[in-house]
């Protein structure tokens, strides 16, 4: 049994370079986790299969490459994910797509201000303007209040 009503974990700026797969295991209360200013290069995500009251996920200014399809699959409820000022160049739609969290809002007409409350902020990474950038900006295209879009640079 838990203590806590809600667990918010704030690691910023501690040059954590890496999170281990069972990290979160005993943080099934989380709600909130901010690793903005640290050294990850990747996250794994299926940690997040242990924390499905997580609502949001500050990733800003790491050093994260890349986003597989399937890696926000347990975010569930997550209505703020910050991505920015990372080393992504390419992201597949799908990922987003594929995002629970947003399958459930887009989903639910009595959710209205869950909708508009979504945040994913995606700017300031290097970004390649070419043809497999093309899903991202389809994705982007097509939402209208499920996910506010912060400038992509």
């Amino acid at each position: 049994m838990s203590y806590w009503k809600s667990l918010y974990l704030w690691l910023n700026f501690d040059n954590v370079t890496v999170i281990h797969p069972g990290a979160l295991e005993h943080l099934s209360e989380l709600k909130e986790l901010r690793l903005e200013g640290n050294k990850l290069r990747s996250v794994p995500w299926t940690a997040f299969r242990a924390t499905p009251l997580l609502r949001i996920l500050d990733l800003k200014h790491n050093r994260i490459d890349a986003l597989p399809e399937l890696a926000l699959q347990f975010l569930v409820n997550l209505t703020y994910l910050d991505l920015s000022s990372n080393r992504l160049t390419v992201v597949s739609k799908n990922v987003f797509l594929n995002w629970p969290a947003y399958q459930k809002h887009r989903q639910s007409v009595h959710e209205a201000e869950m909708l508009s409350s979504m945040v994913l902020a995606l700017h300031d990474n290097p970004w390649l303007c070419d043809c497999r950038l093309r899903g991202l900006v389809q994705f982007i295209k097509s939402i209208s209040l499920p996910v506010k879009i912060l400038t992509l640079s």
